[in-house]
C-alpha cells in the first residue's frame, strides 16, 4: 500500500525547536530544522521510519528466536523463545498502530521514543543481564544478542533524527533507572514513555522534547487523524495473520500463560475501534465549509485508503468463511440432544480442530498481501464524499468482527482444549503408594 503518511505536529520553538514553521504547508511536508548532526526530515518521513523499524525488528527477534526454538532440545526453551518472539512482535506493533502523541508530543515522536524503549529495555535484559545465555546457552544467547544490538542501534539513530544527544542520554538513564527498580520484571515490552519518565524530571523531559511542536488548526488535525487512523488499521490487519499464527501456535501447544489471545483482542479492538468516531467527524468536515485548499489533498488520501480498506476487508470475510466448519463443528459440540460425551474422543477432537485452524491461519497468512488489497477502486472513488466516510465507518466494523470472531474461535479451542486436559488428569488413577 502506498503509504501517505502525516502525523500531528509542526512549528517549532525559537532556539531549540526541532520542527520548522510552516503553517501553510501540507503537514506531510513539514520538516525538522536542518543541523550538521542531523539532515530534515518530514514529520511523515518519520512516521514511515518508526513503522518501517517495527517491521525491522520483528523480522531480526523472531529469526532468531525461530533458529533457537529450532536447535533447543529443552521444550522450556522453545517455549520462551516463542514468547520472546510473540511479545516483542505484538508490542512493536501496539505502538507504531496506536494514536501516540499528547499536547506536547505528537504521534510520529511518540512512537519512536516508545520504540526506542522497547528495544533498549529487551536489550538489557537479554544481552547485558545475560538472560539469554541462562535460558538459550551460548549459541542462543548469540543469536538473540546480534538480533538486539542491530536494532538498538538502528532506532536510536533514528531517535537522533527528533532528539539531540543530551536528551537521547537522558531517556537512556530513565530507562536504566526504571530497570534499577524493577529488577525482577522479566517480560519488558509493555514499558512506554510515561512510565519511565515520571514526576518533575520525566515532565521536564517531555517538554523538552516537545517544545517544538505547535497543534495544527483544528479542521487540518481532525481531518489528518482519519486518515492516519484508518491506514494504521490497514497496517495492523496486515500484519494480523502472522500475529494470529504466532498466537495460535502459543495457545495451542499451551506454552505461554501470556499473552494470550485476548491481548490480541485488546489491541484490534483499540486499533480499529476509533475508526468509527473518526470517520463520523471526517464526515462532518466534507461540509462545504470545510474546503479549504489546505485540507484537499488530505482528503484525497482518506478517500484512497478507504478504497483500499474495501477488498482487504473482503478478504478478511473469506478468512471467516474459511474457519465456517470449525464454527458449525463447535455448534454441534453444544447439541442437548447428544449423547454423553466421551472425554478421551473429545480431547482427539479439539486436537484436531486446534491444528486445522492453525493450519488455516498459516495458509492465509499472505491473504491480506495480495495485490487487489493495495489497489485503488475506480468506482468506490465515484459515491462522494459522504458514501465513502458511511462505507469507511461499516468496512472497518464488519472487519474489525469478522477478525475478533476469528480470534474468539481459537481461544474457545484452546479452553475447551484446558477443560478437557483437566478432566482426564482427575480420570486418572492415582498411582498406588508403595
Amino acid at each position: 500500500m502506498r503509504k501517505t503518511a502525516a502525523i500531528l505536529a509542526v512549528l517549532a520553538l525559537g532556539g531549540c525547536g526541532l520542527f520548522s514553521k510552516s503553517e501553510d504547508r501540507p503537514v506531510q511536508q513539514v520538516t525538522t530544522k536542518n543541523s550538521p548532526e542531523s539532515p530534515e526530515i518530514t514529520v511523515g518521513e518519520l512516521d514511515q521510519l518508526s513503522r518501517n523499524y517495527s517491521d525491522r525488528l520483528v523480522a531480526r527477534v523472531s529469526t532468531a528466536c525461530d533458529q533457537i526454538k529450532a536447535d533447543a532440545a529443552d521444550a522450556a526453551a522453545r517455549s520462551k523463545a516463542h514468547q520472546l518472539k510473540l511479545t516483542v512482535a505484538l508490542d512493536a506493533y501496539d505502538i507504531v498502530t496506536s494514536p501516540g502523541g499528547s499536547g506536547k508530543i505528537p504521534g510520529a515522536a511518540q512512537h519512536v521514543l516508545d520504540l526506542a524503549i522497547l528495544t533498549e529495555l529487551n536489550a538489557v535484559r537479554w544481552i547485558e543481564e545475560k538472560a539469554a545465555r541462562d535460558a538459550f546457552g551460548d549459541r542462543g544467547a548469540e543469536r538473540i544478542g546480534e538480533a538486539l544490538s542491530k536494532s538498538r542501534e538502528d532506532i536510536w539513530a533514528i531517535t537522533g533524527r527528533v532528539m539531540k544527544p543530551q536528551l537521547i542520554d537522558q531517556l537512556k538513564t530513565f530507562i536504566l533507572h526504571w530497570r534499577q527498580q524493577n529488577p525482577k520484571v522479566e517480560w519488558v515490552s509493555r514499558v512506554r514513555l510515561d512510565v519511565v519518565a515520571q514526576h518533575q524530571e520525566g515532565a521536564a523531559f517531555t517538554n523538552a522534547v516537545g517544545q517544538g511542536f505547535n497543534p495544527l488548526r483544528p479542521a487540518l488535525q481532525a481531518v489528518d487523524e482519519t486518515r492516519i487512523t484508518v491506514q494504521q488499521a490497514l497496517f495492523y490487519f496486515k500484519r494480523m495473520p502472522i500475529l494470529l499464527d504466532w498466537t495460535t501456535e502459543a495457545t495451542v501447544a499451551n506454552a505461554l500463560d501470556v499473552p494470550k489471545v485476548s491481548t490480541l483482542v485488546q489491541g484490534l479492538t483499540e486499533t480499529l475501534g476509533s475508526v468509527r468516531h473518526l470517520t463520523g467527524t471526517f464526515e462532518h468536515l466534507m461540509e462545504p465549509s470545510s474546503q479549504e485548499p489546505a485540507i484537499n489533498s488530505t482528503i484525497g488520501g482518506v478517500k484512497e485508503t478507504l478504497s483500499q480498506a474495501t477488498v482487504l476487508m473482503r478478504e478478511v470475510r473469506g478468512l471467516q468463511e474459511a474457519l465456517q466448519p470449525v464454527l458449525d463443528r463447535m455448534k454441534a459440540a453444544k447439541d442437548p440432544n447428544a449423547k454423553t460425551m466421551d472425554v478421551e474422543r473429545v480431547t482427539e477432537n479439539v486436537e484436531d480442530v486446534a491444528r486445522e485452524t492453525t493450519t488455516l491461519i498459516r495458509e492465509t497468512k499472505n491473504l491480506a498481501e495480495s495485490p487487489s488489497a493495495v489497489k485503488n477502486v475506480d468506482e468506490m472513488l465515484g459515491h462522494g464524499a459522504r458514501s465513502i466516510s458511511r462505507a469507511g465507518t461499516n468496512l472497518i466494523d464488519h472487519a474489525t468482527w469478522r477478525a475478533l470472531l476469528v480470534v474468539g474461535v481459537i481461544a474457545a479451542i484452546v479452553i475447551a482444549y484446558k477443560v478437557v486436559a483437566a478432566l482426564l488428569r482427575r480420570r486418572r488413577p492415582k498411582p498406588a503408594t508403595p
